[in-house]
């Protein structure tokens, strides 16, 4: 084979290594590199042969090479040319240590695959691939363990734009199995729906960012931008940052960002409490010096038809403008004269010459980062061969596609095109601090150059919250009143409505609602409860504020601190105190005393609630009832032999004699008509219309557990037209139930009272530990229902029921 033809074989291997390469997905991340493709040409020789191999005449003794590219070659020729220089590989690809039986899972270790179950490769620390579609099962890891594991899709097996990976509680199809996280590919927005039974867990899902860089090379000077993008899609309060060097995260207002000085870039994912979720591959930017040309001062076919001003004045952007993008490659976006010689290249390198006039090139948006312009003493005018007569350049703090307030942008379009107002607006923040819980409310006092008033008539202030459409103000001054986490951000608005002027975005924490406190004794023990839905409990003090103590933060807002006495402890009124994140304080009010007893007894003050045991043994299911009913009215719930604590009471104007106790009937039905009772119907017995809102029912929690252990799954009460539907799987949640159940409270110390009415609605109260709640459908209430109907039979027959029948 002659060296021409050896040299187009290898051209060749190379061309289409290179596009194996180029069409092979990246996903950077933070544990490792890029992975490189499973498939890799062998290198490249790095000299040539010094002479022709010595074979016999018409004998070709060079391997052909194989069709696709192959970690390492399967043979090495037989017969090696002699003068054949071409070195080894320093490096070839580690064999696979596994195969895919191995596990469903791999981890890249110098470039090989390691296949394995989430036990043996979450410890390794490194990114962990999925490369089917098979769902994993993953035991042994809290939640908070796993959001430090960096989950990823086989690049090769999972190429489209919307694929992702999915890190939950929850299957597939919505089930759950205890200690047990899912792992699994899907799509984009197709993750399932928690159902009200399986409480208000979560799912943990990983997200990634992705960044697109427009015009970038790492090898060479360039300017580029970068276009960032999130998989999932960004959920709400999430936002994306600039990372510059070593420094911290910088917030970007916007999805797009634009470097203005040489130096490393990453990007961030961030959660709405700051934490980074997912950071980009590092960029290397190196911006390109300004070139002078010596080139014979220029002779422009006409004048400029505008006469510099001193300063440019920043201009409102138009209702339309042109097209946001980096200038063509090789192209300059401006030029300007230093000395003698023509200068030309990007607009940010032009505004640091000495040039006083300006001329653009470009008909496309020019970015400018304005920290580190300086438009002072500085023209900018429309090149005038290019543009011609008839055109200004513009110059403006806001555009459609690029929000960052620190941005400048600068474009030519033709005269009379817009109305040019130049206004500025300013912030001054009271008791602020970003992205700190606070329980004081923050307050923004905004002002402008020039003044509203002499902008003229129209011209108004406004605020935009989590980037909603903006809402006019008032007045000059706005108090964030609002609890919770969310962004501000102030406006200038013209009297048609668009922006004239845009501030920073504000990050507001604010919670000023006091924790909840309970206080609980046992033998030796004094359990501390505390919920708080916001900022979340911090910390408990027994001695009056003197020393304090973290709380162990649990589920639902919940927080828990127990402390142990060995003798008899007592804690007078005000010295046990808790704090939550914004520094709101709660007393409690009672004295309490802790005693440790050896043997016998209860130590303590605590309460208890004893109930009955039932006797009857025989159910149906475990914890259940008996599904028979005797016929007539009853007085109280009776299934079987089983004597349930469900009752109805009159609450009316009427004096009852003691065996005028009202009574109900009580039937079974099935709703999903499958053959199997699923519903039990109670109906008070002699109703009127003008009695039907003076009755009362009343039961425990346990009527429920035992329902639904027994297979009924609703629980219907009817007072006259008045009915309400109960699922018996679970209607109570809220911040103190939560609290209460942290306590070990369980279904049988919620002891519930409903009423109903027509023009009234319903009424229904809770009692836990000789304390009464109302309840509410509000989902910030303490205790507050969910999954509940009540109204008239009217309604219910019409709208209810035939959901029920069909599931």
């Amino acid at each position: 084979m002659t060296m021409k033809k050896l040299l187009t074989l290898l051209l060749a291997l190379c061309l289409l290594t290179g596009c194996a390469l180029a069409d092979t997905p990246a996903t950077p991340t933070d544990l490792e590199p890029t992975p490189e493709p499973t498939v890799e040409a062998t290198a490249e020789p790095t000299q040539e042969p010094t002479a022709e191999p010595t074979a016999s005449p018409g004998t070709d003794n060079t391997p052909e090479p194989t069709t696709e590219a192959t970690s390492e070659p399967t043979q090495k020729p037989s017969v090696t040319p002699e003068g054949d220089n071409t070195p080894e590989p320093a490096t070839t690809p580690a064999e696979p240590a596994s195969s895919p039986d191995d596990g469903p899972l791999y981890v890249l270790v110098d470039g090989a695959k390691v296949y394995g179950a989430p036990d043996a490769l979450i410890p390794m620390g490194l990114t962990v691939y999925l490369y089917d579609a098979t769902v994993v099962e993953i035991t042994g890891y809290t939640a908070e363990e796993l959001a430090q594991v960096k989950f990823a899709l086989d690049p090769e097996a999972f190429t489209a734009k919307d694929d992702c990976i999915y890190l939950s509680v929850r299957d597939p199809n919505g089930f759950v199995k205890q200690d047990t996280f899912f792992l699994w590919a899907g799509k984009t927005g197709d993750m399932v729906t928690p159902t009200p039974a399986l409480g208000n867990k979560g799912e943990v899902v990983e997200h990634e960012i992705l960044v697109t860089a427009l015009d970038y090379s790492a090898d060479e000077p360039c300017r580029p931008s970068f276009r960032l993008a999130a998989a999932p899609s960004p959920e709400q309060g999430m936002s994306f940052a600039v990372i510059i060097g070593e420094g911290d995260p910088q917030l970007l207002s916007g999805s797009s960002y634009t470097p203005a000085a040489s130096g490393t870039y990453r990007f961030a994912l961030l959660a709405a409490d700051g934490t980074v979720l997912h950071r980009s591959a590092m960029y290397t930017v190196v911006i390109p010096q300004p070139t002078a040309t010596p080139t014979p001062k220029p002779t422009p076919t006409a004048e400029p038809t505008a006469t510099p001003t001193a300063v440019p004045t920043p201009t409102a952007a138009p209702a339309e403008m042109p097209e946001l993008a980096a200038p063509d490659a090789g192209f300059a976006q401006a030029w300007t004269l230093a000395g003698d010689m023509r200068a030309e290249g990007d607009l940010a390198d032009m505004l640091q010459t000495d040039g006083s006039t300006i001329y653009i090139l470009t008909d496309r948006i020019i970015v400018l980062d304005s920290g580190n312009i300086q438009l002072s003493g500085k023209t900018l005018l429309p090149d005038p061969d290019v543009f011609g007569d008839g055109y200004v350049v513009r110059i403006s703090g806001e555009n459609e596609d690029v929000t960052r307030s620190e941005s400048l942008f600068v474009w030519v379009e033709p005269k009379g095109k817009t109305t040019a107002v130049s206004a500025a607006l300013t912030v001054t923040p009271d008791a602020y601090t970003p992205r700190q819980w606070a329980s004081i409310v923050p307050s923004f006092t905004l002002s402008s150059s020039p003044v509203l008033s002499e902008l003229g008539e129209g011209y108004a202030y406004a605020v935009s919250i989590n980037t909603g459409a903006p809402v006019t103000l008032t007045d000059s001054t706005y108090p964030a009143t609002e609890e919770g986490r969310y962004s501000l951000r102030f406006l200038l608005l013209a009297p048609d409505g668009r922006t004239i002027a845009r501030s920073e975005v504000y990050t507001v924490w604010l919670d000023y609602t006091a924790p909840l406190l309970q206080a609980k004794t046992g033998n030796g023990t004094l359990q501390i409860t505390v919920g708080d839905a916001l900022s979340g409990g911090a910390s408990v003090s027994l001695d009056s504020g003197t020393t304090w103590n973290a709380l162990k933060r649990g589920e639902d807002g919940v927080s828990t601190y127990t402390h142990t006495v060995t003798g008899t402890q007592t804690f007078p009124v005000g010295s046990i105190i808790v704090r939550d994140k914004a520094g709101a304080l709660t007393f409690y009010p009672e004295e309490i005393t802790v005693k440790k007893i050896s043997s016998g007894g209860r130590g303590g003050s605590g309460r208890s609630t004893s109930h009955a045991a039932s006797t009857v043994e025989t159910v149906t299911a475990y914890d259940g009832v008996e599904l028979i009913l005797d016929d007539g009215s009853m007085t109280q719930l009776t299934l079987g032999e089983e004597v349930l604590e469900l009752s109805l009471a009159y609450t009316g104007p009427k004096a009852l004699e003691e065996d005028e106790q009202p009574a109900f009937t009580a039937v079974f039905s099935d709703l999903s008509k499958d053959g199997i009772p699923d519903a039990l119907t109670l109906a008070a017995a002699g109703v009127t219309d003008e009695t039907a809102g003076d009755f009362r029912w009343t039961f425990s929690g346990l009527v429920c557990k035992k329902l639904s252990a027994s297979g009924i799954e609703h629980l219907i009460l009817r007072a006259g037209e008045q009915v309400t539907l109960l699922p018996t799987a679970g209607f109570t949640a809220g911040l103190r139930y939560n609290m209460y159940r942290a306590d070990g409270l369980v279904s049988k110390d919620f002891s519930y009272a409903l009423s109903m009415h027509a023009e009234e609605g319903l009424t229904l109260l809770v009692t836990v530990e000789e304390t009464t709640y109302p309840m509410s459908d509000v989902p910030t209430a303490e205790f507050y229902y969910y999954d509940l109907f009540s109204g008239d039979t009217e309604t219910f027959e019409r709208d209810v029921l035939p959901l029920l029948e069909v599931r």
